[in-house]
């Protein structure tokens, strides 16, 4: 009896493979005869591999196609069997997010940027979002805003794709936690009995909502920003706190202070500027200062200088009230320059002078007396009347003690104060008309016409006088009062000319040397050119001196003035320093206020979804460890599978146990099967626990921020 073995043996899981891009391939086949085996092969060599045992590996790295592979195993007496399968490489890995997304916040108003970045295993296509209206992402996976961005949040699902794809979602909350920016809320000074009217501005992106300050028992302000004062303000410096809200709520304030201040004003009265009188050695001037203030009066004083213009100092005061009010004082003042002003007081001490100095010039020369003697000579004859010559007109003749002035007379009685400023300079011509006209008389030679037109006036004029008493000639000594009326216009109108040209010399020096003049430096006109011009030697000196006591002064108060602007100046900085800080203080503290309702939200909400996952984690493991109890009976079942076989083939035949195998390997495969779906679910759930864990880090360390 020959027993032979021409069976081949029987595969038992040589089955189809699928296997990821980028993985290799690792397959145990098994197969059975009663022989035993004695190897494996397959039929592409070039990219496969498999040993004498039945382990299938990939000899190079897979191409994402399909892989068919003719599988043969032989026993020991060269009997063999094959069965063809394939191997399916696949995109089975979706894309993924190297980081997961993460919320992002935005400030209203700034732009929006984030970088994404996704891999895959094989070929990552393309990126794309939901919103495409308000977002934009390139090829690189930056997402920027194409839209100014709403006061809102947005939604944006996030996919990234290759064969297969993959989505992730995250938010963009755009939020406003900026106060609104003041533009010109600054100090105000306002007079005292005047009203508070100011407009403050503020811009936000989000809208004004009103403005608010903290006095409002003295002030008030609108929606607009429009400040008022709600009483009658004291004499006082007000302090606010002006604040500017948004519609989101957020604000913005800034200390400020309404100054109440009083305002004196001074008006020179009398004499009236640049005054000028030469009537004579003593004259008594009036002046007269009027104020006005907008709280209370206090005094007004007169400060004039000495005739030398020197010593501008306090020379008389007087109290006034009310808040218009005036002062007069009359002084007698001798020959010289003179210098004054007014200064005036409130009840605040806040002080003011008149708007410029003025000037006085009393300047009068006395008569000279010169006396001179002519001989008179007779011829007669034949005892009959002759004609008795005129005698020359010499110092005997009474023109001045004939002419009396009464203006100039009385006043030297005390009769009248001062001459009005209109009529000094005709007094001053008369006079110097008559001491001309005396000397020119005196002077004179009969026969030759020598003598000016006032001189023969004059002298025809006395002629006619004695004529008037030997002949009784009313009519001629009218004529030659006409005649001296004319002649002495004649020489009005050359004084005046004389007298304008040395007021303009007088302004002249005055600019060149402010304070100091000296009537004698002026050069009379031609008209009158008996009395020499003399300088007094003392002017450069006494200017020099001026001149230097001004310079001091100025430099001292310029000095007082720097060393107050410094240290306003470092009181400023030193302020604005701490504003500054004080200011960043206060807007984090509000931006941790807003931002925590919102964190606090998240932290509730994933502190829910932890617990939620950790129990379903919790059921994920559980499972995991039955499937692996489940995994390891399977795998000892499969193993013991050739020795049970081996017990069976010799009372039931090969058919029975044919079918129970097959049976068997049925229900191992598709256990097999189960149990990669089963760690795949947990490969995800064990991704999504990271996600989580990752997510309520960053929800903590926000959270640690905020404290």
């Amino acid at each position: 009896m020959f027993v032979l073995d021409r069976t081949g043996p029987i595969l038992l899981n040589v089955s189809n493979i699928t296997v990821a891009y980028g993985a290799n391939v690792a397959a145990q086949f098994n197969a059975s005869d009663l022989s035993g085996i004695s190897g494996w092969k397959v039929n592409d060599t070039t990219n496969f591999g498999i040993n004498g045992t039945g382990y299938l590996t990939n000899a190079t790295a897979l191409a994402l196609t399909t892989y068919w592979l003719n599988v043969t195993v032989n026993d020991t007496i060269g009997n063999n069997n094959s069965r063809i399968i394939f191997v399916n490489v696949t995109d089975i890995v979706a894309p993924y997010f190297v980081t997961a997304l993460a919320n992002q916040t935005v400030e209203l108003g700034t732009a929006f940027s984030y970088d994404i970045d996704g891999a895959d295993n094989y070929l990552l296509v393309n990126y794309s979002i939901n919103d495409t209206t308000n977002f934009a992402i390139n090829s690189s996976g930056i997402v920027i805003n194409t839209t100014v961005l709403s006061l809102r949040n947005y939604s944006i699902n996030v996919s990234i794709n290759d064969t297969s794809s993959n989505s992730s979602i995250f938010i963009v909350f755009v939020l406003d936690r900026t106060g609104p920016i003041l533009l010109n809320v600054s100090n105000i000074t306002v007079a005292y009995g005047a009203n508070v009217a100011a407009q403050f501005n503020a811009s936000d992106l989000s809208g004004i909502s009103g403005w608010k300050v903290n006095d409002t028992t003295n002030f008030g302000i609108n929606g607009t920003g429009y400040l008022t004062n709600a009483t009658a303000l004291a004499l006082t410096t007000y302090w606010l706190n002006a604040t500017v809200n948004d519609t989101i709520g957020n604000n913005n304030s800034r200390i400020i202070f309404v100054n109440v201040t009083t305002s004196v004003n001074v008006t020179l009265d009398m004499p009236a500027a640049s005054y000028y009188n030469d009537s004579g050695t003593a004259v008594n001037i009036t002046f007269r200062c009027n104020a006005t203030d907008n709280f209370q009066l206090k005094n007004v004083s007169l400060y004039l200088t000495n005739n030398t213009n020197q010593s501008f100092v306090l020379n008389q005061s007087a109290t006034i009230t009310g808040t218009v009010n005036s002062s007069n004082w009359t002084l007698q003042l001798s020959l010289g320059n003179y210098t004054w002003n007014c200064l005036a007081y409130d009840n605040t001490s806040v002080s003011a002078w008149g708007s410029d100095n003025r000037t006085i010039k009393l300047n009068y020369t006395a008569p000279s007396a010169s006396s001179s003697s002519s001989s008179s000579s007779s011829s007669g004859g034949g005892g009959g009347g002759g004609i008795t010559s005129t005698p020359a007109l010499s110092s005997e003749a009474p023109i001045a003690s004939e002419h009396p002035n009464p203006i100039t007379d009385a006043q030297k009685q005390g009769g009248i104060e001062s001459v009005p400023a209109g009529e000094a300079p005709i007094i001053s011509a008369e006079e110097k008309i008559r001491e001309e006209v005396k000397s020119e008389a005196v002077q004179g030679k009969q026969g030759e016409g020598a003598g000016s037109p006032l001189a023969v006036g004059m002298a025809i004029a006395i002629k006619l006088k004695e004529s008037m008493v030997r002949f009784g000639g009313y009519i001629l000594l009218a004529v030659a009062v006409v005649a001296l009326l004319g002649i002495s216009m004649h020489g009005y109108s050359l004084f005046q000319k004389s007298r304008q040209n040395k007021l303009q010399q007088l302004q002249a020096i005055r600019s060149r040397r402010p304070f100091v003049y000296d009537a004698e430096a002026i050069e009379k006109p031609k008209k009158f050119p008996k009395t020499s011009v003399k300088i007094q030697p003392s002017l450069d000196a006494e200017l020099e001196k001026v001149t230097g006591k001004l310079n001091s002064l100025r430099m001292r108060e310029g000095e007082e003035a720097i060393s107050r602007g410094v240290t306003a100046r470092k009181k400023e900085t030193k302020h604005s320093f701490e504003k500054k800080f004080l200011d960043n203080e206060l807007e984090t503290i509000e931006r941790k206020l807003q931002g925590y309702p919102a964190v606090k939200k998240t932290i509730l909400e994933t502190s829910m979804s932890k617990q939620k996952y950790d129990k379903e984690i919790g059921m994920i493991d559980q499972n995991l460890s039955q499937l692996d109890e489940e995994r390891i009976e399977k795998v000892r079942m499969i193993t013991t599978v050739p020795g049970k076989y081996q017990r069976e083939a010799s009372g039931q035949g090969n058919g029975a146990l044919d079918n129970g195998e097959e049976k068997r390997i049925k229900r191992n495969s598709a256990d097999k099967k189960k149990l990669e779906e089963g760690l795949k679910k947990a490969k995800e759930s064990l991704s999504k626990k990271k996600d989580i864990n990752y997510e309520l880090a960053r929800v903590e360390k926000t959270l640690a921020s905020l404290k």
